[in-house]
């Protein structure tokens, strides 16, 4: 019975797997056309949120960016709490340079669930639109929802003004999540080899200004004796 909802849902998905097919087969056109007349039929009337999901999935397999927002913007402007792809749009956003657009849409996402990762991904908008102070926020947020990501990015900040102890113990709180099964992001050893590089940096800079300084001393003290 076409008019139940599981049966509706059901086509639509088997739809959405030929199409995958279809697109992977290099026929991308006749996926996206397979899918798209289900728009027109009176049956799925209700179901065009879902239809331009899975439309926005087929465009996004063939890197179609274009036609990716178009569907992906219809199908939120319909059902607004699929979050999954309000990431995956807001994500995408970013990585066109639309940086403003995908900043909308991340803090849509964290108004309407709990993610630690789109506090993380706004917590790096902020700081590309140049709001540090909400980019931290955002970060800190995330990391009390145990994103070690957002963490590798609070030690980034911390080490960018000196603040080694603290980077330190920000990495330290990422590797002890690993003991509750929480994957570590690979950022987290990128942030640890920085604070050697840093630490290694400065003493052999401050091993330049120490000597700078005795050879500028020794030619003063020079100097006076030729005085003398």
């Amino acid at each position: 019975d076409i008019n139940k909802k599981e049966d509706i849902e059901g086509i639509i998905e088997f739809y959405e797997r030929e199409g995958v097919c279809l697109a992977s087969d290099d026929k991308y056109e006749e996926a996206i056309k397979l899918l798209s007349n289900l728009l027109y039929e009176d049956s799925f009337k209700e179901y065009k949120a879902k239809i331009l999901s899975g439309l926005a999935g087929l465009a996004k397999i063939k890197e179609d960016m274009e036609k990716f927002f178009i569907y992906a913007e219809g199908s939120l402007n319909i059902d607004p709490t699929n979050t999954d792809l309000r990431f995956d749009l807001a994500y995408r956003y970013s990585k066109k340079g639309e940086n403003e657009i995908s900043l909308l849409h991340y803090k849509k996402l964290i108004n309407a669930t709990k993610s630690p990762g789109g506090l993380n991904n706004l917590g790096v908008q902020y700081n590309i639109l140049k709001l540090p102070a909400k980019s931290i926020n955002s970060f800190f947020k995330s990391a009390e929802n145990k994103e070690t990501l957002a963490m590798a990015n609070i030690a980034g900040r911390y080490l960018n003004e000196g603040f080694i102890e603290d980077a330190k113990r920000e990495i330290k709180k990422a590797h002890e999540l690993f003991r509750e099964d929480i994957e570590v992001h690979g950022d987290i050893g990128i942030a640890q080899n920085r604070i050697e590089e840093i630490l290694e940096k400065e003493k052999k800079k401050e091993k330049v200004i120490s000597e700078e300084t005795i050879h500028a001393l020794a030619a003063v003290v020079k100097n006076i004796n030729t005085v003398a």
